[in-house]
């Protein structure tokens, strides 16, 4: 067995340290088969520093206004920012001093020229005269519905035409018609007369078609009815359409404390109807307290006990039967 064991070690040892494998191993490559390589390394990159990208920081900017020696005083009303960070700070700037004017009745208030100079922008500016109310007078409008919008005669005559007035005049007017029945109303300037550098004109409504409420719906998981709320919050069917009450639905139905209001009213228009949808759903609102207590009794008499019982009892219950009805009651003893 040992002549066995060392007649095999004595072959491995032949085949490991024999000349053909060594040779084997270090042999050239195969005949038409590139030979292996270490693959050369990429060239070193130099930067580019005529292609390097700089970063461009905002410069200030001067802002300087020009105008003509009549429009001076009105600039002075005016209060502006001179020294600006960039150049879109200047253009908003003049943008919003241009606004300005206009909405002080200088309708043709303009920035005619803008010289961009170094860290200098100087501006031209045109001021112009300001545009006055001749007259405004009444086209259409029933004169209490004028009243109601807050319009006198001699707010709008001989006055500068200042469009905020203007704009808030429509939007009083257009209150008054949603209030109505006439939630589609348009309001318009007619019959324009431009007479050196004064407006005439009227004022027009345009009611549209009249809108009736048609019904109410609950959408929600309540118990409350239908009537009273329709009651509570006047907004009942074949009634002139009137935006004020949709807009007081809100926090009217906040009042109640057995009611969750989930969103706004929602309201939808067909055939001269409008239909007014609630999202509500109940919340616990009722009440039951009770305290209940054990005295001793010092004098019992014959037919008394030893003891006595004592208690408080409030009950208040809330929307009964959906009615909106409550019952309350309280006790001791």
């Amino acid at each position: 067995m040992a002549a066995r064991l060392l007649l095999f070690l004595g072959c491995c040892w032949l085949l490991l340290s024999s000349p053909g494998s060594a040779w084997a191993q270090i042999s050239p490559a195969a005949p038409n088969v590139p030979g292996l390589a270490t693959p050369p390394l990429p060239p070193k990159t130099t930067p580019d520093t005529t292609r390097q990208r700089t970063a461009v920081q905002a410069r200030p900017r001067t802002l300087v206004l020009e105008t003509e020696a009549a429009d001076q005083p009105v600039m002075r009303r005016y209060r502006y920012r001179r020294l600006l960070p960039d150049s879109l700070a200047v253009l908003r700037e003049v943008r919003a001093l241009v606004l300005s004017l206009q909405n002080d009745a200088y309708l043709t208030a303009s920035a005619d020229t803008l010289q961009w100079q170094a860290d200098t922008v100087r501006v031209r500016l045109y001021v112009g005269e300001p545009f006055r109310w001749a007259r405004l007078r009444n086209g259409n409008l029933g004169d209490a519905l004028l009243t109601r919008a807050g319009y006198r005669e001699r707010f709008f005559t001989n006055k500068p035409f200042v469009p905020a007035d203007w704009v808030r005049l429509q939007q009083r007017i257009l209150s008054e018609a949603e209030n109505q029945g006439y939630p589609f109303a348009t309001v318009r300037l007619d019959s324009l007369q431009f007479t050196d550098r004064e407006i005439a004109g009227r004022v027009v409504l345009d009611r549209g078609p009249v809108v009736y409420f048609d019904s109410l719906q609950l959408v929600g998981a309540t118990k409350t009815r239908k009537q009273f709320l329709m009651r509570y919050l006047q907004i009942l069917p074949n009634q002139p359409y009137s935006q004020q009450r949709v807009d007081a639905a809100t926090r009217l139905l906040k009042q109640l404390p057995y009611l969750r209001v989930k969103a706004a009213p929602e309201v939808r228009f067909a055939q001269s109807k409008a239909r007014v949808y609630l999202l509500l759903e109940d919340r616990p609102a009722n009440q039951f307290d009770a305290i209940v207590g054990v005295l001793p009794n010092p004098a019992p008499g014959p037919t008394q006990k030893r003891v006595q019982l004592t208690g408080d009892v409030t009950i208040n219950l809330r929307n009964l039967r959906g009615a909106a009805s409550s019952w309350a009651c309280s006790g001791a003893r």
